[in-house]
């Protein structure tokens, strides 16, 4: 139809899909199932937002030239606040994009991105981090497992958590810009 991608990107939110998900390999597998061999997962502040959001906006649109967006899914935690500015960016230059987040955000009534194609609501009692056990909590396992690259901007404990442990498990690449949160929120 020759859409521009920002034509694309409104179209997109009307067809947003939701999928509830009652473990983190199903999340895997789904955002595995979207049709690009790679995934690539920014994480960083959510809800506290950014202090120099076009600084931020300004890396990820560096880090997304690294990537082709014939072969890379875009993927973060669903929602359009903070680290959620990635999904108009990643639709505007042609990637597919994709969210991961609790359960908790649909019980809170969180809105989700409209520019995220596809949401796996993970069935999770956290927002992310790591469990009294010391193991990752679901949405987190998800997070992790799904990405073969993540880029950090900022964020609290649960973004340290996750992109320690993909630094930690073999064959992903993990970066990290620094950020900070909104100190007005």
């Amino acid at each position: 139809l020759q859409a521009t991608p920002e034509q694309a990107a409104r179209v997109v939110g009307v067809f947003r899909r939701e999928a509830d998900v009652d473990d983190a390999q199903s999340a895997i597998e789904g955002i595995r199932a979207q049709g690009r061999p790679r995934v690539l997962t920014f994480s960083g502040f959510s809800g506290q937002g950014y202090e120099d959001e076009a600084d931020v906006r300004n890396v990820i649109l560096e880090e997304l030239k690294q990537f082709d967006p014939d072969d890379t899914l875009v993927c973060a935690g669903a929602t359009s606040a903070g680290i959620g500015m990635v999904y108009p960016l990643a639709l505007q230059r042609g990637f597919r994009t994709a969210g991961i987040v609790s359960s908790l955000a649909r019980r809170e009534g969180v809105n989700f991105s409209t520019e995220c194609e596809v949401v796996f609501i993970v069935d999770d009692p956290l927002w992310g981090g790591r469990q009294a056990n010391r193991r990752l909590s679901p949405t987190s396992q998800a997070m992790v497992g799904a990405s073969d690259v993540m880029i950090g901007i900022g964020g609290g404990e649960i973004a340290r958590v996750e992109l320690d442990a993909a630094r930690s498990a073999s064959g992903k690449v993990v970066r990290f810009h620094k950020a900070e949160s909104n100190r007005a929120l």
